[in-house]
């Protein structure tokens, strides 16, 4: 009997040890996307990654306080900076949040980006193809900001590049995982890149893709995507990346193939996505995502206005509530009722948390959300958490 009893205590004993613990922290930022996604493994070690950094200085410095704030006494280092694509409300807040991190004696592992490309401007001259917001852009076309041709932004650009060439740097290949990039780790946790340069994976374990790179339109085609696994956990994130045409290109139908080869015992789906391009209607199309069936979906945004037309918008959420996707929005809305127009109230801050998901069982994610102040981007009051249960199958 004691023996028993001392099998089952060491088993208790071996699975607390052993599981893992991943955050999925989606910082209420406003206009502009910042994922920072925590995982402390097996051996108590720490694997960090952060996906953008917004859209201005200030939200860097909001950025690196957060991150010092539940990371600091514990693991002084960013393993990853991955900029989705070349957009300043995906690096704009990079230069401070570096700046800080030198200044602050923390490490940074590698930062991704994509190669710069450059084109010709009106003038004959050349100039990145930077963002938001280039002439080529079709979804932008009469946005005022384009008056300034590229002087505020280009200006941007470069002091985003000039800080970021003091660090290691990368360019991510289709496959490769985050967590095997800058170090060896022993986890259950994958997160492998889907799409790069308009290229997209279209077979699981084989380097089989498309390339439609001489059919880009926009900076937002070259965005980077993911899927990340942890045992019956799954999460996509795919910057901005588009689904449909003729605005953008269509990537985010082609990567149904890949998902349909990845090996399981049940249908695929995705616990939790988060939403391409702030909700925009040019992506989360009607078959990505009936066949990824997220069981719930982040949406990072602020309700900015570009050209008279708010993002998010009413045909992402109702593409999104026809297949029961939980929606968690970084911003609380003045009106309740249209989340998809009007003005902010506050900002919101999104976090999820899996620890030990298992296979062939069901996955429970615990959500918690903490407000911010659109001014000061301080955080209000306390965090509200609530468990999700994702039902679905879980068999690969």
């Amino acid at each position: 009997m004691k023996r028993l009893i001392f099998s089952v205590l060491m088993f208790f004993v071996i699975v607390l040890v052993s599981a893992e613990e991943l955050e999925l922290h989606h910082l209420g930022m406003g206009q502009g996307d910042a994922t920072l996604i925590v995982a402390k493994h097996k051996d108590n070690q720490y694997t960090t990654i952060l996906i953008d950094t917004s859209n201005s200085s200030g939200k860097g410095k909001a950025i690196f306080k957060y991150m010092d704030s539940i990371l600091g006494s514990k693991y002084k280092r960013l393993d990853v900076l991955v900029v989705s694509h070349l957009h300043t409300d995906h690096y704009g807040g990079a230069a401070a949040l570096l700046t800080l991190m030198q200044d602050n004696l923390w490490e940074v592992g590698v930062i991704i980006d994509k190669d710069k490309i450059d084109f010709p401007s009106f003038d004959g001259t050349y100039v990145p193809l930077d963002a938001c917001y280039d002439h080529r852009d079709v979804y932008f076309d009469n946005d005022p900001i384009q008056e300034d041709e590229f002087g505020v932004f280009g200006a941007v650009f470069d002091k985003y590049k000039n800080k970021v060439d003091e660090f290691p740097q990368e360019k991510l290949k289709l496959g490769a995982d985050l967590f095997q990039l800058v170090k060896k780790v022993d986890t259950d946790i994958s997160m492998k890149c889907l799409a790069t340069n308009v290229k997209v994976l279209t077979k699981w374990g084989s380097k089989s893709h498309v390339d439609k790179s001489e059919k880009a339109r926009s900076e937002n085609d070259y965005s980077y995507a993911f899927l990340l696994k942890y045992q019956g956990f799954t999460y996509f994130s795919g910057g901005d990346l588009g689904g449909y045409a003729p605005a953008y290109l269509d990537l985010e139908t082609p990567l149904i193939n890949y998902f349909r080869t990845i090996p399981t015992q049940g249908d695929f789906h995705v616990c939790v996505a988060k939403s391409s391009h702030h909700g925009s209607r040019h992506s989360t199309n009607e078959t990505f995502a009936e066949f990824t069936n997220p069981t719930m979906t982040v949406i990072q945004s602020a309700l900015r206005s570009y050209s008279g037309t708010q993002i998010p918008e009413r045909e992402t959420f109702e593409t999104l509530e026809e297949i029961d996707s939980r929606i968690e929005l970084t911003y609380i809305p003045e009106d309740a009722m249209q989340p998809w127009q009007g003005a902010v109230d506050l900002y919101r801050d999104v976090v999820i948390k899996v620890k030990n998901p298992g296979l062939q069982k069901d996955v429970f994610i615990t959500v918690k959300a903490q407000l911010r102040d659109k001014k000061d981007l301080k955080l209000i009051g306390d965090a509200e958490s609530v468990t999700v249960r994702c039902d679905k199958d879980h068999g690969f």
